[in-house]
């Protein structure tokens, strides 16, 4: 196991003693889905790709990537998107 691995265990692990939202101890986004029609990814750290089939956002050690169709920006912060549109699949990549 690297390093990276374990810092990430221990690091849920303290969430999960603790009580707290993972999100609030690591730089992961949040992602909050309503149904097919809308995303919500808080935590962002930008834009790499922008169409109507797929939208990527970098969430620092992850890639977001959402394909559908109709897709937009229909909201955004420096650290939230939303993307609406029928959203038909959603993946992660590690960076």
């Amino acid at each position: 196991m690297g390093k990276k691995e374990k810092k990430r265990g221990l690091t849920e692990m303290v969430a999960h003693e603790l009580e707290v939202p993972l999100d609030a101890m690591t730089l992961l986004p949040r992602i909050e889905c309503v149904g097919d029609r809308e995303l919500t990814v808080e935590g962002h750290r930008g834009i790499l790709e922008y169409g109507e089939t797929c939208i990527r956002l970098s969430g620092g050690s992850i890639v977001l990537n959402i394909q559908g169709q109709g897709l937009e920006l229909t909201g955004m912060t420096p650290t939230r998107a939303r993307v609406s549109g029928t959203i038909k699949r959603l993946s992660f990549e590690r960076a």
